[in-house]
């Protein structure tokens, strides 16, 4: 089981409402909440960005390729 070594404001509201939840959330780190349109864009950008500035130089096709590769991952 793993460690919980921070407690945020919305973690002891839900141990105190849902300690279920906090379970699942917080110890065993499942998350049900679906991938809205806007987290996978994000997401996808993010990664694409990331892969862009570790490259030398930027290499932008790997960047774009980085980024639909994310986009792929969306079941």
């Amino acid at each position: 089981m793993s460690r919980v070594n921070h407690l945020s404001y919305s973690a002891i509201v839900t141990f105190l409402n849902n300690q279920v939840e906090f379970q699942k959330r917080y110890i065993a780190k499942i998350y049900d909440n679906p991938k809205t349109p806007s987290l996978v864009v994000g997401t996808s950008f993010h990664k694409a960005m990331e892969t862009f500035y570790d490259k030398d130089g930027g290499d932008v096709q790997a960047a774009i390729e980085a980024g639909l590769e994310e986009m792929s991952y969306v079941s």
